[in-house]
């Protein structure tokens, strides 16, 4: 984080937008989650008029990093020259314009949710898991055949982020492997190998179902 030498205005005029604050509305479908989102413009529309009532605007400026990620700077500005800024990296996807545009949507969503302080009223996160009692760590599973076609994996994952970019992001998907069969990679087609026969079966039930839901191209 940085932040200008003084705080006092944009801080005062900051509480005044919180105390009137509502959540982001969720306005949006993610079919991997089966669970509703706020988007970006859901989440400017809940503080674009009262962060301009208080003097206050936000620049998000973005770069990437050798085709792997985008890094976003959100700042929050204030009319009294006094500022904050936050940054804010995320995995591409894939590293042409249109994984490039997924990053930078997901980025400036949260970055500005964070800066502001917006709760949405739902959002394409993993739910929150109550506290398990504490038990032995799990013994590593021996590495297996995957029981999934990584070529037809990469092909449908490729036309769900066509027709879906933010809900499908590897991001996503990794974290929905993590929560659901607690197998983890830097990659989805790593994850993959590490589910067994049946987690394998659900999740290629849960692509294929997307992929009949994607709008036919005329």
């Amino acid at each position: 984080m940085q932040k200008s030498d003084t705080m006092a205005e944009l801080a005062k005029a900051l509480v005044n937008v919180q105390s009137k604050l509502e959540g982001a509305k969720k306005d949006q479908e993610n079919p991997f989650f089966k669970s509703k989102y706020a988007d970006l413009t859901s989440v400017w529309n809940a503080c674009r008029d009262l962060l301009a009532n208080n003097g206050l605007s936000v620049v998000q400026t973005s770069s990437a990093i050798e085709g792997r990620e985008l890094v976003l700077d959100t700042t929050l500005l204030h009319t009294s020259g006094e500022w904050i800024s936050g940054q804010l990296s995320v995995p591409l996807a894939k590293s042409d314009p249109q994984g490039l545009g997924s990053a930078m949507t997901y980025a400036r969503r949260y970055g500005l949710m964070a800066i502001v302080g917006i709760c949405p009223e739902d959002d394409d996160a993993q739910s929150t898991i109550p506290a398990k009692k504490a038990e032995k760590p799990a013994q590593p599973k021996p590495a297996t055949k995957s029981h999934i076609n990584l070529e037809w994996l990469k092909e449908s994952l490729d036309k769900l982020q066509d027709g879906n970019i933010e809900a499908w992001s590897n991001a996503n998907i990794l974290s929905f492997l993590k929560t659901k069969y607690k197998v983890e990679g830097k990659r989805v087609s790593e994850a993959v190998t590490k589910l067994d026969q049946k987690q394998s079966q659900e999740f290629i039930a849960e692509v294929h179902e997307a992929l009949t839901k994607l709008p036919k191209l005329e």
